[in-house]
């Protein structure tokens, strides 16, 4: 999917049962304690939890095949 995350909004703190892939299309934000950059990927292993801080307006591409499961 395509997610526009807005400058200074917030995703809680999630897990993704199946991996997830991230790409950053433009902007930045941090994912748990990484930043990430326009241009940057990101693999995130199944069943390693984090959230979702948007440093400035932020366009990702995500691919989680087993979905999410929210945490708080």
């Amino acid at each position: 999917m395509l997610l526009k995350v807005v400058k200074g909004a917030r995703f809680p703190t999630h897990d993704h049962p199946g991996g997830e892939e991230l790409y950053v299309i433009h902007g930045r934000a941090a994912i748990g304690e990484i930043t990430v950059n326009q241009g940057d990927y990101l693999w995130t292993p199944p069943n390693v939890t984090h959230d979702l801080r948007a440093d400035e307006e932020t366009l990702l591409f995500v691919s989680s095949a087993n979905g999410i499961k929210v945490i708080d």
